[in-house]
Formats: C-alpha cells, sequence, structure tokens
C-alpha cells in the first residue's frame, strides 16, 4: 500500500539525500542469517532463535498467513505480549505483505473497535488468556457481523473455540506455491508496512502510518544515537506495541545485536535480566 502521507517526490526527496535506502528491514534480517547464522537474534524465558532460525521460521510463519488466503496489504489487528513470538510475528507480516497494527494489551473494547472500524482486519491475532470478556464478546460479534472471512489466531497453550492456534499455525509445513509467493508479496521501501496506534492519551488513539523506508531510516537514527553495536544485548524493558518497547527491537534492523524479553516488567525482574542475559542497553517509560 502506497503512503497517503508521503508523495512520491517526497519519496524521492529522501532518496537523494540518503535519509531513505531502497533497503527494507526483510532485506537486513535475510543478510544477517546469511553472514551471521549462529549468532542470536533473540531470547526470552520460553525460547531463543538465531539469525538463521528466525529467517527460516518467520518464512514458514508468513506462507501459512499467505495460504490462509489473505490479500496483500490486508490488515491485521494484534493484541500479544511481547516475546521472541512477537518479533517472529512482525517480521512474517512483513514478508507476507500483510499490514500489522499491534496495540496495547490493556485495551479493552471501546479502543479495539474504535481500531476495528478503521483498519477492517482480515486477520485478528490475540491470546485468550489475557482476554476480557468484554473483548471475547464484542470480537465474537465483529466477526460475525462482518462482511468477508476473518481468520483469528490465539497464542494461548489452548486456542479458544472457532480460533486457530499459534502452534497449528506456526509449525505446520507450508505449500511450496505459499513459500514462492513471499519475494512478490513481501513490502517495498516505499510501502506502508506498519501502522502503530498510539494511546491517544486524553483522547481516541491515532493510528500513524509508516512505510517501510522511514522505519529503517528511524533505526539508523536510533543506533547511531544510542551508539549500539552488533556485540549489544538490547533489553525490551516495556511492551513493543509502544515506542519504548518497539525503538529497542528495530535498532536490530541496522546492526546486527540481540534482543533480549523479560517475563514481565517488575522492576526486580528487569534488573535480573539485565545480569542473567547480560544486557547493555534498554529503554522504559518514566513510570
Amino acid at each position: 500500500m502506497q503512503p497517503y502521507l508521503v508523495t512520491p517526490d517526497i519519496i524521492d526527496g529522501y532518496l537523494d539525500t540518503g535519509h531513505w535506502t531502497r533497503e527494507t528491514m526483510v532485506d537486513r534480517y535475510r543478510a544477517y542469517a546469511e553472514a551471521h547464522p549462529d549468532r542470536i537474534a533473540c531470547r526470552n524465558g520460553e525460547s531463543a532463535y538465531n539469525w538463521a532460525e528466525l529467517d527460516a521460521a518467520s518464512d514458514r510463519l508468513a506462507a501459512n498467513l499467505i495460504g490462509l488466503g489473505l490479500d496483500r496489504d490486508a490488515t491485521a489487528l494484534i493484541q500479544i505480549p511481547s516475546s521472541c513470538r512477537e518479533i517472529l510475528l512482525r517480521v512474517a507480516l512483513k514478508k507476507a505483505g500483510i499490514i500489522g497494527i499491534f496495540t496495547p494489551l490493556q485495551w479493552r473494547s471501546r479502543e479495539l473497535s474504535y481500531v476495528w472500524e478503521r483498519i477492517d482486519p482480515g486477520l485478528i491475532v490475540m491470546s485468550s488468556a489475557f482476554m476480557e470478556t468484554d473483548v471475547s464478546d464484542w470480537l465474537d460479534g465483529a466477526v460475525i457481523g462482518a462482511a468477508g472471512q476473518r481468520h483469528r489466531i490465539d497464542m494461548a497453550t489452548t486456542p479458544a473455540d472457532r480460533w486457530i492456534g499459534w502452534h497449528a499455525i506456526f509449525e505446520r509445513s507450508p505449500e511450496d506455491a505459499d513459500v514462492g509467493l513471499i519475494a512478490e508479496r513481501q513490502f517495498r521501501f516505499d510501502e506502508i508496512s506498519l501502522v502503530t496506534a498510539s494511546s491517544g492519551t486524553s483522547g481516541l488513539a491515532k493510528l500513524c502510518e509508516w512505510p517501510e523506508g522511514a522505519q529503517v531510516f528511524m533505526s539508523r537514527v536510533l543506533r547511531e544515537r544510542m551508539a549500539i553495536t552488533s556485540g549489544d544485548i538490547t533489553g525490551i524493558f516495556a511492551p513493543m506495541s509502544g515506542a519504548a518497547g518497539l525503538m529497542m527491537w528495530m535498532i536490530s534492523w541496522a546492526v546486527p545485536c540481540a534482543t533480549a524479553f523479560p517475563d514481565n516488567y517488575k522492576a526486580a525482574t528487569l534488573l535480573d535480566l539485565v545480569a542473567e542475559a547480560g544486557v547493555t542497553a534498554g529503554t522504559t517509560v518514566p513510570v
């Protein structure tokens, strides 16, 4: 999908000045998989992926998402805890050409319905283990009342009724034809590949379009300002649905540093992760 707020002339100007390049996050991650296959890309309490494993696993997930019949530029409404699974999903969505909208875990039906009306998602990814009753009831009604098919993926160990289990979609061997579609479906540098949902602070959420080129540029700026190197281990000390968590992961698009996730955001847990994983950089929110 082409950006609404950034015109082709503006994009050409960004390319001419070197602010944007034609490289994408997927391009960077594939290069890491070839150059540093055994280096850890991300880790959390349950699992860890090196760059080669992350590339292969996100390819498999992307192909299986394509296999659901989702069109290119379809949208996905996502509300999940941050972990390596979120990185896998974010990479897979970019490879599959599906625009992700990651919402805060504390949002309820009022905020989610506001976003639903504006993005008309073909894919919903949530965890029934964290879902309040009002969200579950609202979502059932929204899916039933919507035109067209809506696919729902449940991150919980035991998926809810009428939901696809995460393991079922993630571990399934994809069709060769769907794998072959990744190259033509993955987002290009001048296309919207992400919509961020701000809290709105005192009002309703603000949905912000992000072309891939702008995200890659931001990753370079963050890396330079924070002086992150490939030897650093960045801690995700806030959910990736918000800027404080997301920007630490984005740095890995500019340099193959590792990303570490805590089990929760309690101060003691974060400090333990710093010591255990050797975290060298992280960001938090003021609270």
